[in-house]
């Protein structure tokens, strides 16, 4: 029995390494770390998972809840097979591939996850690497580059490409960070002493980074976040001041949006993505209901994403970043360019299911996350790109985890 017991511990504290080395690779590009380093997470993971299941007895399946949403991610991820007679392969294997993590973590919010799983230690984890990430960047370009140079957003965002990754990933586990810091401080009451600091400093440098970024959503939702977090916090304790406390973080908000030059009439008029949401758009009344399939949608797009760019773009593109492909830039209008309004339904179910299924003592705190993630998906492909992997770890560890 003792034996057993180690076996099952020793076992529980594997998935937990491989569940950590997947939360730490998500904020890396697999330009600066590898894909096949990165991926050893799934397989650190996912055997001793296989094997924790085993043992603990939780291959006795037992219907609950929460499983629904494994079940919409299994069938958002099996529409493509409705497509498969008449779609093509070009993209196909590439686009499929970034949604693996789909059928991964549908399969593993089925059976459970070790008691060693916690949402706690996934948040602890989470801070450590924002704090790592934002230091490194900083190191590199410079403490004082940082603060007196006018040119600070494109110093740290040149750093950041070349050390982590891109301003939409990099801001979004940022964002994600600070929501569950909050969560597990103020309303979990777990407040040690070296989680303080950590949260502590963590706050600060990531404050930083998303205030001087280049990342417009990203900034956006940062700000958005501290106005609703204040507003409930202030509401909570102190109604009559709660009023004051918005105004003053509003007036913040507003110089900080006022200096961004990415957010001026200028910088908003040049972005691409409106060109590519229209090019879609033009495609998508073609085949509204049902769509064109995962690999016929980006070979259609491919024909007509530079309708609407100009030479500036074409150049950047196909003969600097000799990119081969370009997706919409917008999860809900890819989505419905690949598998039509059915498609979308589906997809909108991966967002609207957390809320709904998880107990009341979590529903705030989803919901903020679930904000993220539509925030995101508006100017980025979420759930079938680089995010897949985000999105399945925290939607399975916050309706599962116990902690």
């Amino acid at each position: 029995m003792m034996v057993n017991r180690k076996i099952a511990d020793t076992v529980g504290w594997l998935s937990v390494a491989g569940f950590g080395w997947m939360v730490v690779m998500c904020v890396f590009s697999t330009s600066v770390i590898p894909p096949n380093i990165q991926n050893i997470g799934y397989f650190l993971f996912g055997v001793p998972w296989i094997a924790d299941v085993i043992i603990s007895g939780r291959w006795r399946y037992s219907f609950r809840k929460e499983h629904i949403l494994s079940f919409a991610m299994i069938l958002f991820f099996a529409l493509e097979i409705f497509y498969l007679p008449t779609d093509g392969n070009e993209y196909l294997k590439r686009l499929m591939e970034k949604r693996y993590p789909l059928i991964l973590f549908a399969l593993t919010g089925l059976f459970g996850y070790s008691e060693k799983l916690t949402l706690r230690r996934m948040i602890d984890t989470m801070a450590v690497v924002s704090s790592v990430v934002v230091l490194m960047v900083v190191v590199k370009s410079g403490v004082v580059p940082l603060i007196v140079s006018p040119e600070r957003s494109y110093i740290f965002s040149v750093n950041r490409i070349a050390l982590v990754n891109s301003h939409m990933m990099f801001n979004l586990y940022h964002n994600i960070t600070l929501i569950g810091m909050w969560w597990i401080w103020l309303r979990c009451g777990e407040r040690a002493i070296w989680r303080t600091i950590l949260y502590s400093v963590t706050a600060v440098l990531v404050a930083f980074s998303l205030i001087i970024s280049d990342g417009r959503n990203g900034m956006l939702t940062f700000l958005m976040l501290v106005m609703v977090v204040a507003t409930i916090e202030c509401w909570r304790r102190w109604r009559w001041r709660t009023a004051a406390v918005v105004a003053v973080i509003a007036i913040a908000g507003f110089f900080v949006i006022r200096f961004n030059p990415r957010l001026q009439e200028k910088g908003l008029g040049d972005d691409p993505r409106y060109g590519y949401w229209r090019s879609a758009m033009e495609l998508i009344v073609k085949k509204p209901v049902f769509g064109y399939g995962v690999n016929n949608a980006q070979v259609e797009f491919d024909k007509v994403n530079g309708k609407y760019q100009d030479e500036n773009w074409s150049n950047y593109w196909y003969n600097v970043v000799k990119c081969t492909h370009v997706d919409t830039h917008n999860q809900f209008v890819q989505t419905t360019l690949e598998f039509g309004i059915v498609g979308l339904l589906v997809l909108l179910s991966l967002y609207v299911l957390p809320v709904i299924l998880i107990g009341d003592n979590r529903r705030l705190l989803v919901s903020l996350a679930v904000l993220v993630f539509v925030l995101q998906s508006l100017t980025d492909v979420f759930v079938t790109g680089q995010f897949c992997t985000i999105y399945c770890i925290l939607t399975q560890s916050l309706l599962h985890f116990k902690k």
